[in-house]
């Protein structure tokens, strides 16, 4: 059956945002009821709320966040792997989340959105570009200092 004369193209996207949303929505309400549940209060004859005992099970104790370490001296040692581990977050961000979707973008195999390598290569001739004015903008920089002394 052919599409109708005045329907646009099926928005993928779109309709996957529409379906989260609604799973969404039902684990707030599904959250919201064992919240009203878990929390049940029994008032007393003398209007003062009693509230459950809690299981000692439930109530884990919280692990302790690392302990600081320190040198001799009293200064924070230096970790090394955990450094280079934030600085590479830092530079190239968290790590994808769905590599399904990340090698659909590399491809462009969805309709509608450009390829990740011709972002890449925006990318790359942006950095060019600018690396070649500014070894330009020092090169003369230098020549007019030069000519001067």
């Amino acid at each position: 059956m052919g599409k109708g004369l005045f329907q646009g193209k099926r928005d993928i996207l779109s309709e996957r945002q529409r379906a989260l949303e609604g799973q969404i929505a039902a684990l707030e309400s599904e959250i919201q009821r064992l919240n009203a549940r878990g929390s049940a209060v029994r008032p007393l004859a003398d209007g003062a709320p009693v509230f459950e005992s809690a299981n000692p099970e439930s109530l884990a104790t919280v692990p302790v966040a690392e302990q600081v370490h320190l040198n001799d001296l009293g200064g924070r040692k230096v970790d090394v792997p955990a450094l280079w581990r934030r600085l590479k977050r830092r530079v190239f961000g968290e790590p994808a989340s769905d590599p399904r979707l990340i090698s659909y973008l590399a491809a462009g195999n969805i309709h509608g959105l450009r390829p990740l390598r011709h972002e890449r290569r925006v990318a790359r001739n942006r950095f060019i570009l600018w690396t070649l004015a500014l070894f330009l903008l020092l090169w003369g920089l230098l020549a007019v200092i030069l000519r001067n002394s």
